[in-house]
């Protein structure tokens, strides 16, 4: 079993899951930036349509396109993207369909804007081959990924095999003409279909079926593609180079939480390698004594009457505070002792302000790093 750092050292990808509100882009990010101070080229990709990553960073934006950092005090170099679905899709076109004329006419098809823009399950598929993209073109030594919360993480680990089994089905075939169908690229057109045709176009108009005729013979062109890099999506996140990285907080149902997602993960022939319970409440020390501290207050000014009611009420703050600094560690101990045998697990400190910049990422990763920070 490999430390944290050793993952971040060594791995091609880092899937970092956890439902929301637990703090996980941050943890992307902060796992991104010192994989850069080893060293490394890395690049925190942030599949969640909410733009927090960007927030995280300190920075106004992020697009589809990777931007480097300006740190040049790190060793290695530190990249940020967001996946914005249409962009990615558009970056497939330009791969796979290199004439120009037939790219804008697929692009001004109002299928396909539905398809890339609107259609359940696209962002799942555009953030799967955008994955594979960046992972495998060698611009990056580790690519960390921020995924929605948990309940959506399923959807972008079973988005490949779900549109490979897509394509694959008679239906489509029989629409695509593929498979021994009579069309080479556009609707299968057979005396039945016709009838079909004809009747739609009752409703909807010669347009509308012409449209549909059009984005369907387009795409048909293009699914060998999808396919492919549907498999070798799946292949790569199941691969000894891809880990999953499981972050929370110290809530009550963390224990089941957490299980539930190692399973999920884990069924899917995902490797679940580390677990981050994250904003844990720091130890709280009491004052020892109400009076001194009450003398101090009135040292510094306040009568003695008030400084010994603000005394009592900071003291009763801070034994609040205590109680759920001991509650926090009572359930990280539970975590570490249920999954310490099999993953790398960390606990990082509640942070006392927003993280909105690389120098609060830097003071977070200071803790989880302590060797390793600069």
């Amino acid at each position: 079993m490999q430390t944290l750092a050793q993952l971040v050292g060594s791995a091609r990808i880092l899937v970092c899951v956890g439902r929301g509100g637990v703090g996980k882009t941050t943890m992307s990010a902060l796992l991104a930036r010192q994989a850069a101070a080893s060293g490394r080229r890395a690049l925190v990709l942030t599949i969640d349509p909410a733009r927090r990553l960007a927030d995280a960073l300190g920075i106004a934006a992020l697009t589809d396109e990777p931007v480097r950092l300006n740190e040049p005090t790190l060793p290695g170099e530190m990249w940020a993207a967001m996946l914005k679905t249409d962009e990615a899709f558009a970056a497939i076109l330009r791969s796979r369909m290199p004439d120009e004329a037939e790219r804008a006419s697929l692009e001004a098809n109002r299928f396909y804007r539905f398809f890339a823009t609107s259609l359940a399950g696209a962002h799942e598929l555009a953030a799967a081959e955008r994955l594979h993209e960046l992972a495998t073109c060698g611009r990056f030594d580790l690519v960390v990924l921020d995924t929605p919360p948990a309940l959506h993480a399923s959807d972008f680990l079973d988005a490949p095999k779900r549109f490979h089994d897509a394509l694959d089905s008679a239906a489509f075939h029989w629409l695509t003409g593929g498979k021994g169908g009579a069309g080479r690229r556009g609707i299968r057109i057979g005396i039945g279909l016709g009838l079909v045709q004809k009747t739609i176009s009752r409703f909807t108009g010669t347009e509308f079926l012409s449209e549909l005729t059009e984005f369907l013979g387009q795409m048909s062109a293009l699914m060998e593609g999808f396919k492919t890099r549907a498999a070798e999506t799946t292949a790569l996140i199941r691969s000894e180079q891809a880990h999953f990285v499981l972050i929370t907080a110290p809530a009550s149902d963390a224990p089941q939480s957490v299980s539930e997602s190692a399973e999920a993960m884990q069924s899917r022939g995902c490797r679940v390698s580390a677990l981050i319970v994250n904003r844990m409440m720091p130890p709280v020390a009491l004052p020892a004594d109400n009076r001194a501290l009450a003398g101090l207050l009135h040292d510094a000014g306040l009568p003695k009457a008030e400084a010994a009611a603000l005394s009592e009420r900071l003291r009763s703050s801070a034994a609040e505070a205590a109680r759920f600094a001991a509650s926090d560690e009572a359930m990280f101990r539970q975590l570490e002792q249920r999954w310490s045998s099999t993953l790398a697990v960390e606990a990082v400190r509640a942070f006392p302000q927003e993280v909105s910049s690389l120098a609060a990422l830097d003071a977070i990763r200071s803790l989880l790093f302590p060797e390793r920070a600069p």
